[in-house]
Parts: structure tokens; C-alpha cells; sequence
């Protein structure tokens, strides 16, 4: 019999949605991440794109969700030994490796201010350091302690035994003798989402990389701008200690190069804009440049605007392909071809920063053959073509950055992809509802006050110590501190103890935004045994510290927020949670690739679900294709197949049906259809698709010899001898982004076409090759005779 157990490998952002999602659903999870802590890359850096947010502030919550999460074991460091069975009735054996700190530390940190042995820290990138027992980053979960014995000086046959650490241990928690152990868990279905490792092989010492400290890698200056970092937020060169004045960031280091990788990595375009904006307009870095050596991939949803905005910021954006000559008196000679001006050009640069290629992480070979599963020929896990979540083996599924680069958001969309497609194989998922009892009387009012640093964005600018000290001259206020993290376990933790053991019955958290946040915090006051309701944020970050420059001006202001959300706890009255049962039912509107996926998939998730279609049958745009590119699928039997599983899974159609009205609220929707259906409902998902730009450049409509590739999927053919491909029209234009797949098809045509014996010419921007597919379809067509003319893009 199934169970309702999901195995996910990697703990990066892809498999911790992927986790909170099973586990929400009441799916039980066990999380395998093989380092000591969940969180990957996204953990390190300081800001996502193409909206500069904070990244561990977006993660952070998470990251304590899962360690909090009753469904969720988290092992780690753990690595999976061997996968038997099939779908549905997999085991899994799994090695948990020691940490050496049992779970009665309290992370007080005594024992690392002790120790002695210093080494590069992996989650700093290796520039800057930690001691061999050490907490990977404040957010970390497992929180607790993690013992490098490699590095510690108790290893055996070690004849200096060193036991300062256990001796400052006051728990007992250190135990040097701890050992590996195996278990066994049976699982229904696996996700992988190992995630990926960064170039850092010879290609690097092509530019530098290690003969001159100046010259970094991306994920080095990610570090080094962070306020966690080594450097507290302060871009330095690491030779001297000096901040920069002149940078250079240089693209594609190891990436579509045929030596190394000759795929693209997807999104260091972007980053490097990302790196850019920030070393300018945050850190006040006078000089800085980048240096795309090929097409500018921004791709992604605001990728374009973001390269619009980093020209308006004053970024320099040069194309070459640079030659590090020398060091010169602390500065970095670089001689490149400037392939726009046609020039050779030597620069002289305080630093350089290098954008590796984007790797599978190391041991990939190894877990594909325990898992039984296809790579693909740059070693990341193969997939289905239709469905990027599917590997070759039923019951294995794959999210994020293991299946190829992958950015934030679409590993996100993966990891909640591979979740629903998994629970096919298990068993249903049951929810056990925490209870919690109220047993802090609300009056009389005592106010606590917590107010979060959240690194440089709140305690950058605003004086944070200041403000707990205000905090503590307001009225019935019995207790002011400030935390790091506010939304870290630790602090939640750190938040319940202090509201029992001092009878608060009021709180304030003074950190950023209630709409992401403000759960958290009444999660913690109700383990403490207060109404939730008595619970009240204030946005110092969003309204105060990133608004105001001046550190007077902040603090000024964020103590009158303070003040005003302390007045405000005292109207507050504790109320009661009302609980209405949710239909569950849910409606798809549309009946294209995306409909027909996200109906089948809840479908399979025993969800009784309705799908409605304003035309008379499936298919949307998908009806309007001959094949499907970069893979050349078959368009039609793509769309039989997907019509016959939805139907297979018991998904109910209604075609040439519309959506009349829509009332109600979230779990429980009142649907009025065109066909005089009335509906209830607990969920609607909305895949209507989207329209082809019909283009008015060109005399299209008017001239006859002016066709769309769309035309050309619907059968017109061209006529003569010379033909021209005229990418992006109606694309990056008037606030519109990349449409994305275009590039493919205009590869696609043009190769067909000459493949008829016509001379085809590419008029192009940027290639958006961002699959290694398409890549392949870009050289495919040179190889075949193809002529390629780019377009500059504007860069003012």
C-alpha cells in the first residue's frame, strides 16, 4: 500500500517549496540536504532580481517553516546510499551524518569563540573564514551547531587533543565520538532538487582567478556586499582593505565556450545587472562596468526594464572578451576588443569580478545511478520535453537548477510543479491541526517590544539600539530588545520564551512587512499561549529605512512607529479564529497546455476538478502549431495526449463555456457559467493563455511576401530565393519584455528554409538560447549557413 511520504534531495529554494507545499497539503516529508544547512544559493545572496528584495528575507521565513513544520524531517548533512521498489512503494536508505552537537544546543556560540582552527567558510564562498565548529549563517537550520572534524584538532590519531569547545559547552552538547547512522524511510515518490555548483576551474585562471586577489568571482561579491558577509556590507578589495572606485564584471567565464560548458548558464546576464545596481546606487562604487562577451539573455518576466534600468543608474555596458594582462600599482590592466566600436582597448580596474559558468553539482553522476535516472549531455538530470518536472524514471521527479539553470522564481514554480505531480503516487494526505492554549490573560497590559536589525536594511540605517531603548520609555511596556533576524527560528524561539516567562500580553515586532511576516510572529505567540490577535507589526524597513538615507531622519521616524503601533496594541482585544469548511472542488479556466496540466495534476491529487473552455475544444495556441521547438515535438499528439490523461484522471470539461461571474472568497468561490452552470468551489486557477502580436511593422497584411512564422506553422510557404528572419517584433518594445520562445522558432524556420535551399538571413537582438536545446538549434543553424545580423541594442 502507497504511503504518504515524499523523499526530496536538496534543501535549496526548489525542494524547500516543494517540502512546505506536501507538507501543507498534509504530506509527510523527509528532506535530505547532504550540507549542514538548508537555504543553497539563494541563502547567499543579498538581493534577488529584477526587484532588488532582500533575499534572506524572503527565504529566512521559509527556512524556519520547514525546521518548525510537524510533517517535515529535516536530515542533514544526509545523503541518500540507495533507492529500491517502484512508484509508490520506493525505500529509500539514507546515511545521516554526525554533527558532532546534539539537539540541547542552545547556539550561544561560546564554543566557537574558543576554538582555534580557522578555515574558509563555504557558505561565504571561501572569502571569508569560520572555525572548524561553527553555524553555517545566522537563519540556519538545523539550528544547531555543526563540528568540522576533518578540520577539528580531536580528529584521531590526532596526539594534541584540543576539547575546548566541549569544556565551554554548559549543555554537554559536544560529543567527538558521535557516529553515522543509516535509516530506512518508504516513500512514495522522490523530488530532486539538488541544485548546482559554480565553474571554478581552469577557465577562471584564464582570467586571473587566483594569481591577483583582486579578482573575484560573482558569488565572492555576492559576500561581499552582504551585511552577513565578511566584509559587513562593505565592497572591499581583498588585497588592500580599500573600497573600489572602478569595477569591471565580466559574463560568461566557462559558459558557451566549448572548452568548458558550451551551454548558457541562464541567468548571470541579469545578475551581473543585478551586481551592478547595487555596486553603484547602494555601495557608491563611482566606476562600474559590464562586459557581455555574447547575447544579453534577459529573458525573464522585468529582465528587460532591469537592463534599462542599469543604464539609467549609470552603469557602463560594454561587449568584448577580455585579456587580464597585468597588476600595476594595486590596479588590474585588462586589454579587450571592443566588438561595437571595433577597438582595441586596455582599462585599468581596482577590481574584476568573474560570472562562472553553471555546473551539476559534483556527485550528480553518482545519485543519477542510485536513482536509476538519465542525464542529460551536460550532466544535469534529463526530462521529459513536455513536462520539465519529469525525469526518465516514473515516480522521480525533478525541480530547480538540477534539471539545467534555473533562476529563483522558476525553480520555485518547479519545486510546486514536481509537489503536485508526486502526490499522484501516495496516499492521502491527513492534517492534524496544531491546538494551542490561551493561557496569558489580556489584561493588564504588558507590551513587548522586538525590533529586527535585518542586516543592513534596517540597522544600516536606522539606530537600532535607540530604538529599544525608546521603545522602553513607552507606555506599559515591560520589555525592549532587538534580534538579528526577527522571522529566524531562533528569534521566534526567543520570542515565545520571552512572552511566558514575562506574562506579555501584547507584542510589537517593529521589522518589515506584516503581509509576509505577521504569521510568523502570531505562530509564536500562540505557542507561548497568547491570542495571536494581540500581535501587531510595524514596517520600519519598508516605510522608514529604505526610504530615508539619513540615519537621523530613520531613527526619528521609526520611533514614532514604534510608538504608534505600542498605542495601538492597547485597543486590541483578542478574537477568535472562525473556521468555514472549504469546498473541495476547484476550477480550471482554460484548456490549453498550462489548463490541461494544472487540472490533471489535481485531478491526480483526488481534487475533483472542472475545466472550462471558451472554445469548442482544447488546445489554445497549441492547436495553431505544427511543432513544438527547440525538442521538434509533434504539437497535435502532444495535445491528444494531454486531453486523454486529464480524462484518464477524471478532469470534467466544459467547452465553449465562459465565465459569467464570480463571488465569494478564498476556499469557497459561488461560479456562474455561460451555460447557466452554477458552481462552488474551493480554488480557481486561471490559464488563459495569451494572443500572438499581430505585427503593423513591415506592411504585414499588405504585402504578400510578408509572413509571420505562425503563418509558417499554418502552412503558407515562402516564396524566392532570399529570404530575412526578422526576430523580436512587437518584443522589447513599449514596455513589453522578451517573449522568449520566439528565438527558437526563428531558429527553427530558419534552418527549414534552408534547409529548401533558400539564403536565409537572421536579423536578431540577443539569441535568448537559455535552453542548451536552443543553443544547439543556434549552432545548428550557423553550421548550416545561416547569415546573422545583430542589432545593437540602445544603450541610452
Amino acid at each position: 500500500m502507497p504511503t504518504n511520504r515524499i523523499l526530496i534531495l536538496g534543501g535549496g529554494i526548489a525542494g524547500i517549496e516543494a517540502a512546505l507545499a506536501l507538507a501543507n497539503m498534509g504530506y509527510r516529508v523527509t528532506l535530505v540536504e547532504k550540507s549542514p544547512a538548508i537555504g543553497g544559493k539563494m541563502a547567499m545572496l543579498d538581493k534577488t532580481f529584477p526587484t532588488l528584495d532582500c533575499s534572506i528575507c524572503i527565504e529566512g521565513p521559509l527556512i524556519s517553516d520547514v525546521a518548525r513544520h510537524p510533517y517535515i524531517e529535516l536530515l542533514a548533512p544526509a545523503e541518500l546510499l540507495d533507492l529500491t521498489g517502484s512508484p509508490g512503494d520506493f525505500k529509500a536508505r539514507i546515511l545521516v551524518k554526525p554533527r558532532y552537537v546534539t539537539d540541547d544546543c542552545t547556539k550561544c556560540g561560546q564554543c566557537e569563540e574558543v576554538c582555534p582552527v580557522i578555515v574558509p567558510s563555504e557558505f561565504e564562498a571561501g572569502i571569508g573564514a569560520r572555525k572548524a565548529i561553527y553555524l553555517p549563517f545566522p537563519q540556519a537550520e538545523p539550528g544547531i551547531y555543526m563540528l568540522d572534524i576533518d578540520h577539528c584538532l580531536n580528529k584521531p590519531p590526532n596526539y594534541f587533543p584540543c576539547d575546548r569547545c566541549a569544556k565551554a559547552c554548559d549543555r554537554n552538547a559536544i560529543i567527538y565520538t558521535m557516529m553515522p547512522k543509516v535509516i530506512e524511510r518508504d516513500v512514495a515518490a522522490v523530488i530532486v532538487s539538488t541544485g548546482f555548483e559554480l565553474e571554478k576551474g581552469d577557465i577562471l585562471g584564464e582570467y586571473g582567478y587566483g594569481k591577483h586577489m583582486d579578482i573575484v568571482s560573482s558569488l565572492e561579491f555576492e559576500r561581499l556586499v552582504n551585511a552577513s558577509g565578511p566584509s559587513g556590507g562593505i565592497v572591499i578589495k581583498p588585497s588592500t582593505g580599500e573600497e573600489p572606485e572602478n569595477i569591471l564584471l565580466v559574463s560568461c567565464v566557462g559558459s558557451r565556450n566549448n572548452k568548458y560548458n558550451d551551454y548558457c548558464s541562464g541567468f548571470c546576464c541579469t545578475y551581473l545587472l543585478k551586481q551592478g545596481i547595487y555596486a553603484k546606487v547602494l555601495h557608491g562604487i563611482k566606476n562600474v562596468t559590464i562586459m557581455y562577451m555574447n547575447d544579453v539573455r534577459t529573458y525573464g518576466k522585468g529582465f528587460e526594464s532591469f537592463f534599462d534600468r542599469a543604464l539609467k543608474e549609470g552603469i557602463n555596458i560594454i561587449w568584448g572578451r577580455p585579456e587580464i594582462v597585468s597588476e600595476r600599482n594595486g590596479k588590474i590592466i585588462v586589454r579587450f576588443e571592443d566588438t561595437r566600436n571595433k577597438k582595441v582597448v586596455t582599462n585599468e580596474y581596482d577590481m574584476v569580478v568573474l560570472a562562472p559558468s553553471v555546473k551539476p553539482v559534483s556527485d550528480m553522476g553518482k545519485l543519477s545511478k542510485i536513482l536509476n535516472i538519465s542525464l542529460n549531455r551536460a550532466g544535469f538530470v534529463k526530462t521529459d520535453p513536455t513536462n520539465p518536472t519529469l525525469t526518465t524514471r516514473s515516480g522521480i521527479f525533478v525541480a530547480g537548477s538540477a534539471s539545467g539553470p534555473r533562476d529563483i522564481s522558476e525553480s520555485v514554480v518547479a519545486g510546486l510543479a514536481a509537489a503536485i505531480q508526486a502526490i499522484r503516487y501516495a496516499s492521502p494526505g491527513v492534517i492534524e491541526e496544531e491546538k494551542y492554549e490561551e493561557t496569558i490573560e489580556p489584561y493588564p497590559i504588558r507590551v513587548g517590544v522586538f525590533v529586527c536589525h535585518c542586516g543592513t536594511n534596517i540597522a544600516g540605517v536606522a539606530d537600532v539600539p535607540a530604538l529599544v531603548e525608546a521603545a522602553k520609555q513607552m507606555p506599559d511596556v515591560v520589555h525592549a530588545e532587538d534580534l538579528q533576524f526577527a522571522c529566524a527560528k531562533s528569534s521566534l524561539d526567543r520570542i515565545t520564551e520571552v512572552i511566558k516567562e514575562k506574562k506579555l500580553n501584547r507584542v510589537v515586532v517593529a521589522s518589515c512587512s506584516p503581509v509576509t511576516h505577521l504569521r510568523f510572529f502570531q505562530d509564536a505567540a500562540k505557542r507561548a499561549g497568547l491570542n495571536p490577535y494581540l500581535v501587531e507589526m510595524t514596517n520600519i524597513r519598508n516605510l522608514d529605512t529604505w526610504v530615508h538615507n539619513d540615519r537621523k531622519v530613520a531613527t526619528e521616524k521609526a520611533k514614532d512607529m514604534i510608538r504608534m503601533a505600542v498605542a495601538k496594541v492597547h485597543h486590541m482585544v483578542p478574537l477568535q479564529t472562525i473556521k468555514l469548511p472549504v469546498i473541495k472542488r476547484a476550477l480550471v479556466v482554460g484548456c490549453g497546455p498550462a489548463g490541461l496540466a494544472a487540472a490533471t495534476g489535481l485531478a491526480g491529487a483526488g481534487i475533483e476538478t472542472i475545466l472550462v473552455e471558451k472554445a469548442d475544444e482544447c488546445g489554445g495556441m497549441l492547436r495553431r502549431l505544427n511543432r513544438l521547438e527547440p525538442e521538434g515535438i509533434e504539437a497535435r499528439k502532444l495535445l491528444d495526449r494531454m486531453v486523454e490523461e486529464a480524462r484518464e484522471v477524471g478532469v470534467k470539461f466544459m467547452l465553449g463555456t465562459t465565465i459569467k461571474d464570480v463571488s465569494g472568497f478564498t476556499g469557497n468561490f459561488h461560479v456562474v457559467l455561460s451555460n447557466g452552470v452554477e458552481l462552488d468551489v474551493g480554488a480557481i486557477i486561471v490559464a488563459t493563455g495569451a494572443k500572438p502580436y499581430i505585427p503593423t511593422e513591415f506592411n504585414y497584411g499588405k504585402d504578400p511576401r510578408v509572413l509571420t512564422t505562425l503563418d509558417l506553422e499554418n502552412g503558407k510557404t515562402v516564396d524566392g530565393k532570399n529570404v530575412a528572419i526578422i526576430n523580436c517584433v512587437g518584443s522589447r518594445a513599449s514596455g513589453r519584455g522578451c517573449s522568449r520562445y520566439c528565438c527558437a522558432v526563428g531558429l527553427s524556420k530558419a534552418i527549414e528554409l534552408r534547409n529548401q535551399g533558400k539564403n536565409v538571413v537572421l536579423i536578431y537582438r540577443d539569441i535568448m538560447g537559455v535552453d542548451p536545446e536552443v543553443e544547439d538549434l543556434y549552432k545548428k543553424a550557423r553550421d548550416a549557413g545561416v547569415l546573422f545580423i545583430r542589432i545593437p541594442r540602445k544603450l541610452s
